[in-house]
């Protein structure tokens, strides 16, 4: 019986142990009212690069950049969702990438980008359509690719590029995740993760999957969920911690109705970018009642675990040279970069990308 008691009392402490060796951050603490804390870039960022998209006759004018990949050796800006082009490593205008269309090759809204370097190919979803459309590397459409699954309302959001794979997920409202990876070699997806409960009738997706960092060891973060997972043999690993506390919509307040009612503010996470070992988490507080959104950047050391909830990331000498609350931000080829879309102050020109290289 003492053997047995030993052995429970053991297995405790271990477990114990296990979940306190996870770093514990606070996304949002409301009791904080700290001022924006400037860091200055050059303690964190070695070297940036500024990369002027083509403004010449030939170029297209973009659109809003909803999504920016860049390859071994191209830059790919989707603009608009409706529009896929292509750069070189320089700015300079190479071609478009399929068009707009329900015929081979075409598609309707681009929600997911990325390209294979083992042979040359690049991958667009099309999320009307639900299909996985191939390119080869001088643009000529190769291939099709569309998932069917069991559950006739299973419908894709986009995907990240995990390896010599792409991670594909879903928007729902529960505490795991769709996530589905799909090998270029095959025609399968094997399931890592489902959602354990079905949304209601009338509740509204808050329930959005952040995949960040780099495509050989991501991080995957859900709304539902405060914890930050990797991935290894197929399996989600615990990593880190990461607490919104009350700031979350509790499942019973996920309609229309009740939200507008609801004197809370909410966390919404709107992007996480890593560069090295920094995290960068793109945010809103929302006071519903109040129709008030503010936006923040927070930024996280994985290696120190030191957090700091309002930051702007500036350089002294240019005023282009900053991250803040409101930049778009993508990663970039190496795990090291990370890259900023900006708009030229008064101009109406295309706007340029900054390659920011950390330390």
């Amino acid at each position: 019986m003492k053997k047995a008691l030993s052995i429970l009392l053991l297995a405790v402490l271990i477990s114990c142990s296990r979940s306190e060796n996870y770093n514990v951050i606070k996304l949002h603490d409301i009791s904080k009212n700290e001022d924006c804390q400037i860091i200055p870039l050059d303690s964190i960022v070695a070297s940036t690069e500024v990369i002027e998209l083509d403004n010449s006759e030939k170029a297209p004018i973009i659109g809003v950049i909803s999504s920016l990949y860049e390859s071994e050796w191209s830059f790919y800006v989707v603009s608009d969702s409706k529009f896929v082009y292509e750069y070189d490593k320089t700015g300079k205008y190479i071609r478009q990438i399929g068009t707009q269309g329900r015929g081979p090759g075409e598609y309707l809204s681009v929600e997911g980008i990325s390209a294979n370097s083992k042979d040359s190919s690049v991958n667009l979803f099309d999320f009307p359509s639900q299909r996985l459309l191939k390119y080869d590397r001088e643009g000529n459409y190769l291939s099709f690719f569309e998932p069917k699954f069991k559950d006739p309302l299973l419908y894709l959001s986009s995907f990240y590029p995990y390896k010599d794979s792409l991670l594909f997920y879903t928007a729902n409202n529960s505490s795991r995740t769709d996530l589905f990876l799909f090998s270029n070699l095959g025609g399968d997806m094997d399931v890592i993760s489902k959602k354990e409960r079905s949304m209601l009738p009338g509740e509204i997706i808050l329930g959005n999957i952040n995949i960040f960092g780099d495509n050989q060891n991501p991080y995957i973060y859900n709304y539902f969920n405060d914890t930050i997972f990797t991935l290894k043999n197929k399996k989600l690993i615990p990593t880190l911690l990461a607490r919104i506390g009350n700031l979350r919509i509790d499942y019973d307040n996920l309609f229309i109705e009740k939200m507008g009612n609801s004197g809370n503010s909410i966390f919404q996470m709107g992007n996480i970018i890593k560069g090295g070992d920094y995290v960068l988490f793109f945010y809103n507080i929302s006071a519903i009642l109040e129709r008030t959104r503010t936006p923040f950047l927070s930024l996280y050391n994985v290696t120190t675990n030191s957090y700091t909830q309002n930051v702007q990331i500036k350089d002294n000498t240019e005023s282009l040279l900053t991250i803040g609350s409101r930049d778009k931000m993508f990663h970039g080829l190496s795990a090291k970069d990370m890259l900023v879309i900006k708009s030229l102050p008064d101009s109406d020109e295309n706007p340029i990308i900054i390659k920011f290289r950390v330390k």
